[in-house]
This record gives structure tokens, sequence and C-alpha cells, in this order.
């Protein structure tokens, strides 16, 4: 993209999806954690092409149901992705 980015701006492209409600789409939250390891590169802008390391956390609602990771276009719902993980 042309766009400036930082490892942040991962919460505006990706949705944590724990499907363990029949009811609703449930939507996990961020959680609090500092990562030591990349604490110092969170902020830094990253050059078209390059990488930066990030950390990112979110709040589970149980260990067992496994986590969809979704990425989506900026501000939008059109999904482009999704990865599944499995809780262990």
């Amino acid at each position: 993209t042309d766009e400036t980015l930082t490892t942040t701006d991962f919460v505006v492209y990706f949705t944590a999806i724990q499907d363990n409600d029949p009811n609703k789409v449930n939507e996990l939250d961020l959680g609090s954690y500092i990562d030591p390891e990349t604490d110092d590169t969170q902020l830094e802008q990253i050059k078209k092409g390059g990488t930066v390391a990030g950390t990112t956390a979110y709040e589970l609602d149980d260990l067992t149901t496994p986590v969809d990771l979704v990425a989506t276009k900026s501000f939008s719902q059109d999904e482009i992705g999704r990865q599944t993980f499995e809780l262990n």
C-alpha cells in the first residue's frame, strides 16, 4: 500500500472472532500487553515492502473455541482473508 502505516494499524485491518455464541458474532476485545521485544518498534513507520515487528493482544472468552483472524479493507466490512487459530 501507499498508506503510511505502523504496527498499531493492525487493529484497523484485522478483527479477532471467537465463534462461541449462537446468536451473535463474537468479536474479541483488545487486551493489554506490552511486549518488551517489540515495544521500541510499535510506532515506527513501515517502509513500502518493509517489515516491522509488533504485538497485538486479544482477550479470549474461553480457552477452547478457535479464533478467526479476519482481514478487511480499511474501515470496511469487505473481507479479504481469514485464518483460523486452534487453541491448545
